[in-house]
């Protein structure tokens, strides 16, 4: 540690013992006023009056000047992130930086499963989609976190329908399993909500888990981009084929993390990758898919044509 470190830690250690002193003396102050109350002997009660005053303006004290100091650090370290920040940057930025510096939760865990399944219709499948996430308070008071999924409506089929199966989570060492889905409230929005239905709130440092599991009809060629809207911390992914009597054909599944550390990947056997970093808000994780025969046939018209 550098002389500097030494002389503020020193510092620090010297106002610490200080205030204890201080609130010692007060609670000595106070406890003699009650000691002398009993003997009510004219003179020596009137100065022990004196005395519980002034213990109590001693306790007051050390309490309002630790609580002060605190609040004035955290404001003090705020107020100079967001003056740099807002000398350094761009006008243009300012705005995100700022809403990533308020941000009140981020996902610790992320852990997605993806399954492609074939229909009886060659032209659609359905993505099957099972999430579990760890979020975290990071903030120094407690917090409402809302826990919630959408899935979207494709139209790809005559008779299936994209639908959210299964949400829950774990919070305070409760399983809570109680959730709401509510149809689409707005007119041309082609989407459902789920939510949980118990207002969830966790105190700082506390985490919960949330869990859900939905369905959406989507084409035998498509894409899909699972959204986040909280930060989230080296998201894991795995993509699997279901095979089966149905599956007449191979799909080819690729997926893509739209941040710039979508290079930074681990591959954990066959079907499962993890991404190193953090997805911000709105970024997502993308997975493409398609039949190989149609690949196949793709490439070699390319190769064809030059």
């Amino acid at each position: 540690m550098s002389v500097s470190g030494l002389l503020k830690s020193a510092q620090t250690n010297v106002l610490q013992l200080l205030a204890l002193l201080v609130f010692i003396f007060g609670a000595v102050l106070i406890a003699q006023h009650h000691i002398f109350e009993l003997q009510d002997d004219g003179n020596l009660f009137k100065a022990s009056g004196i005395g519980e005053s002034l213990g109590i303006a001693f306790i007051t004290a050390v309490i309002l000047g630790i609580s002060i100091e605190w609040v004035f650090r955290q404001r003090l370290l705020e107020d100079v992130f967001k003056a740099s920040i807002g000398y350094i940057l761009p006008d243009e930025l300012k705005d995100e930086v700022r809403a990533l510096f308020e941000a009140e939760f981020i996902c610790v865990s992320h852990d997605q499963v993806f399954t492609l399944r074939f229909t009886e219709d060659p032209d659609a499948v359905i993505l099957h989609i099972k999430t579990e996430r760890t979020f975290k308070n990071v903030t120094s008071s407690r917090k409402k976190i809302p826990l919630n999924v959408s899935v979207t409506e494709w139209f790809h089929h005559k008779t299936l329908r994209s639908k959210i199966l299964n949400m829950g989570c774990i919070a305070a060492g409760e399983r809570i399993t109680d959730f709401k889905v509510i149809a689409p409230s707005q007119e041309g929005i082609n989407k459902i909500l789920g939510t949980i239905q118990q207002e969830i709130t966790l105190n700082p440092d506390e985490e919960c888990t949330f869990w859900y599991e939905t369905e959406e009809i989507k084409r035998t060629t498509d894409v899909y981009h699972a959204i986040m809207l909280t930060p989230t911390k080296n998201p894991r992914v795995t993509a699997i084929l279901e095979t089966g009597e149905t599956a007449k054909e191979s799909i080819r599944r690729i997926v893509d993390f739209g941040s710039r550390h979508r290079l930074n990947v681990d591959v954990i056997g066959e079907d499962t990758v993890r991404m190193n970093g953090v997805l911000l808000p709105y970024q997502h994780i993308e997975l493409r898919w398609y039949l190989d025969e149609d690949y196949q046939e793709w490439v070699a018209l390319v190769e064809k044509s030059n």
